[in-house]
């Protein structure tokens, strides 16, 4: 069932609702509905977007300091991006403003509303013309990942399957590269890796072709994935780290990176290591569904190396995230690395309980690999740890520039100079 809504308050409902204890988004909040109602009329009514979008505009600059938040806030310079595009009648950079401006909601946790954006954005038309092909399908595969986050993998494989027919009519690899790296991760979640494999190949493929950073970013992180579960870790660490390198520069991208790299790590049994790469991903303050296995992680790798305060620490921080999310694969995994982790550290009823609740999430959301993980614990907590992976000259190397980044970051920090 698709997550958008009729109007912005009751799409924005539907998202608190999701989020208890919430009243709003942040400050962007307000910014974010009146946007989407105004996509809204301008479809439903309808009635002709730029005065539309330029009486909106106006209302939000009346605000108390708004002027300085369109120099300063990121969704609001994304407001005057996409005004800036209509003034010149330059649809493509205005769905290019829209769709970034849905990706903000949707890091925020505001799936419905990004989603009523994107299904309004779809059916937009500025001087008599529509969306182009490509764009659509760029879209649509964006509505998808909002639709995957949200649970509901059928019909977020139906919509990368539309993504496909796009791509295949516009003859595009870009599109080919989205609607593959989309359903590489459906796989993943149905805990099926071999075709997970073979979509994020085909996407690496596609990506490269279209020379797009972005999207062969992506296929590098699936590829690392696909290679870390046949236990190839010397492959997933060469594809984890190229696309951490893809990645500088942008935080967010760094976090999800580096939270990729700790976990082949950790598979590996390289502990140091791998609680450096979460630790830096963490402190690069990603938005919820990156944090989240990223402080899993951290909290295991500590129990690991016998750093009993520092376990616990970072698992106060992830109850906290976890209680208001509904990331629902990201949750599920950090509460299966939790429960190990407070098994290693002694607590072992509290471990029981968060197993049981992984378990119980697992079962509901219809995730079955999370949901063997955490049925088969007990039995993994009774054998030893496991051991170290021999690694080739390279990978080790790789794991020697990623101990670097802490002390190279605290140094930064710290405003010192190595």
């Amino acid at each position: 069932m698709s997550l958008s809504h009729e109007n912005a308050a009751a799409a924005l409902r539907s998202d608190l609702a999701r989020h208890p204890g919430l009243v709003d988004f942040g400050e962007a909040t307000s910014l974010w509905t009146g946007y989407v109602s105004v996509l809204i009329r301008a479809v439903r009514a309808p009635l002709p977007l730029l005065p539309l979008f330029r009486d909106f505009v106006k209302s939000v600059m009346r605000e108390p300091g708004a002027r300085s938040l369109f120099r300063t806030q990121a969704d609001y310079r994304l407001l005057r991006d996409a005004a800036r595009a209509l003034r010149t009648s330059d649809l493509a950079g205005f769905t290019a403003a829209t769709r970034a401006l849905a990706a903000r909601m949707e890091d925020a946790g505001a799936l419905a509303l990004a989603d009523t954006a994107l299904k309004m954005l779809l059916l937009v038309r500025l001087d008599g013309d529509g969306v182009a092909m490509e764009e659509q399908g760029r879209v649509l595969a964006h509505r998808a990942r909002i639709t995957r986050q949200s649970g509901d993998g059928e019909l977020a494989a139906e919509q990368y399957r539309n993504v496909l027919r796009i791509a295949k009519v516009t003859r595009s690899h870009e599109l080919y590269a989205r609607a593959w790296i989309g359903l590489g991760v459906l796989a993943i979640h149905r805990g099926n890796f071999p075709e997970c494999a073979g979509w994020f190949e085909r996407a690496a493929k596609a990506a490269d072709k279209a020379g797009i950073q972005e999207l062969s970013r992506n296929a590098h992180h699936g590829c690392l994935i696909a290679a870390a579960k046949r236990e190839a870790f010397g492959d997933a660490l060469r594809h984890g780290w190229l696309a951490f390198r893809y990645s500088v520069g942008d935080a967010q991208l760094e976090a999800e990176a580096l939270s990729n790299l700790g976990g082949v790590m950790m598979q590996a049994g390289v502990y140091r290591p791998a609680l450096v790469a979460f630790d830096a991903a963490v402190r690069r303050n990603p938005p919820a569904r990156l944090v989240i296995p990223a402080l899993g992680g951290a909290m295991l790798m500590s129990a690991r190396l016998g750093d009993v305060t520092r376990a616990r620490e970072r698992y106060l921080t992830l109850t906290r995230y976890a209680a208001t999310s509904d990331h629902n694969w990201e949750v599920t995994d950090s509460l299966v690395d939790a429960a190990t982790a407070l098994y290693l550290i002694g607590d072992v009823a509290e471990a029981e309980r968060v197993r049981l609740r992984a378990l119980e999430l697992a079962r509901e959301g219809k995730l079955h690999e999370l949901e063997f993980r955490a049925e088969r614990l007990p039995g993994e907590w009774d054998r030893e740890t496991p051991s170290t992976v021999v690694l080739s000259r390279e990978t080790r190397s790789i794991c020697e520039k990623v101990e670097q980044l802490e002390t190279t970051e605290l140094l930064e920090l710290s405003g010192a100079h190595p």
